[in-house]
């Protein structure tokens, strides 16, 4: 029902503001805008304030959401979190997930790249990264039971940033620090391991983990590994970085998930993946 709510409300503030421009006068322009609300309000049983000048304002029983040209940072909704350097052009608030939501325009000049580091300096601990030339996706917790999710587009300047509060995955990850152990060494049976295409893989150096398979077809070399670490792979991963492999880079991650790919200067490719201790490699000389 939320979904089908969300889409007519979309639906209908596309509409909204299509008839507002299209007034006349500002006569017109009321009419329309009065008409709008009386539509928004019977679809999604909340009150609604429309005004082409400043915005549209909606409440319903589940929140409210807010756009307008340069709204107020929602400073008692977002707790602690910065005032980042940017224009707000909406603001939501979810009552059942206790979240809210803003997006916005960074500034130019020390707008959205810096933020992230801004979160990571109040404590939040990253649980999830995505990142490329294009865009940034930063999740982390924080030990107050906060998480926050911080988007970002370099080339456009755009972002959001969505803080939960009382979350469950923040929880959950504090409550499993409490009983965490050190990780293991992985021993290695090397005895089982295929031999590294060392003829294929021209500089890229062999990783430090039991082969499973090794797929050679053309120019694109495949390779199966197990039983290596995160902390193995995530070093293995900047040793390609140092090789010269950062050109669109694209890179993930997570607990038990790492990912890298990226472009030499030589046009060739290579991509890696690992989840749980297990992984691949693709290597593409073309």
């Amino acid at each position: 029902m939320k979904s089908k709510k969300s889409i007519i409300i979309i639906t209908m503030l596309i509409s909204i503001s299509l008839f507002s421009v299209g007034c006349a006068d500002k006569i017109e322009e009321k009419i329309g805008n009065k008409i709008g609300e009386k539509i928004v309000e019977k679809a999604t049983d909340g009150e609604v304030d429309v005004d082409t000048k400043d915005g549209v304002s909606i409440e319903t029983e589940d929140g409210s959401m807010k756009t307008g040209e340069n709204l107020e940072w929602p400073k008692e909704s977002m707790g602690s979190l910065p005032k980042p350097k940017a224009t707000i052009i909406n603001i939501t608030d979810l009552k059942e997930e206790d979240s809210t939501s803003v997006i916005l325009n960074f500034d130019k000049k020390n707008g959205g790249p810096n933020y992230m580091e801004k979160l990571i300096d109040m404590g939040y601990i990253q649980r999830t990264l995505n990142k490329s030339n294009d865009s940034v996706m930063y999740m982390g917790v924080k030990d107050d039971n906060t998480a926050v999710i911080f988007s970002y587009q370099p080339e456009e300047e755009y972002g959001s940033i969505t803080l939960s509060r009382n979350n469950d995955a923040a929880k959950e990850y504090f409550e499993s620090k409490d009983d965490e152990k050190d990780e293991e060494p992985i021993e290695l049976d090397m005895s089982e391991s295929m031999d590294w295409p060392e003829d294929s893989m021209d500089d890229i150096p062999p990783i430090k983990a039991q082969i499973s398979s090794v797929s050679l077809n053309n120019n694109n070399v495949s390779i199966g590994f197990k039983n290596i670490g995160r902390e193995d792979i995530a070093s293995y991963i900047e040793e390609i970085k140092s090789l010269g492999y950062d050109i669109d880079p694209m890179e993930t991650i997570m607990d038990n998930v790492l990912s890298y790919t990226a472009s030499n200067d030589k046009d060739r490719s290579i991509s890696i993946r690992w989840t749980d201790n297990e992984g691949n490699i693709n290597y593409n000389k073309q």
